[in-house]
């Protein structure tokens, strides 16, 4: 079967700072696959050092395992859009958007995340994770398994 992958890059552009001021986002599509697209992105991202953080609607939200202290001085993850996966037909794409989100520094509680500049390294090395944890073929969800 043969692997599709497409990677779209959207720029975002911030206006002021002394190093890469662009924001970008990813999108990774798998080919149709049986595997459970959140359960999979989960494995990426804890290999890497990455915990799903709680409470962010909307998305998947992955940050940097830390300590309790060490996260909330970090402010930054990299949200992550997860559609499709096995579905009724027992096969189907994996479609998932990826960028790095920041708070304000300034802000306090219940900040609102925004695009973050200078994390695209990091974005595009999870990116491809994604992708070849797909091309696996041992690789199946506990769902498929049974």
């Amino acid at each position: 079967m043969a692997r599709h992958l497409v990677v779209a890059l959207l720029f975002v552009t911030t206006s002021f700072s002394c190093y890469d001021t662009t924001a970008i986002a990813l999108r990774v599509r798998t080919a149709n696959t049986e595997m459970d697209c959140v359960e999979v992105a989960d494995g990426v991202f804890d290999r890497e050092g990455f915990a799903v953080t709680p409470n962010v609607s909307g998305t998947r939200f992955y940050s940097p395992r830390a300590s309790a202290t060490t996260a909330l001085a970090l402010q930054w993850g990299i949200a992550v859009s997860i559609e499709g996966g096995p579905g009724k037909d027992g096969r189907a794409p994996c479609t998932f958007e990826l960028q790095a989100l920041s708070t304000d520094e300034s802000c306090g509680i219940q900040c609102p995340l925004t695009p973050q500049p200078g994390y695209g390294d990091v974005t595009r090395k999870m990116a491809g994770l994604l992708d070849a944890a797909f091309s696996v073929p041992a690789r199946r969800s506990s769902a498929a398994d049974r």
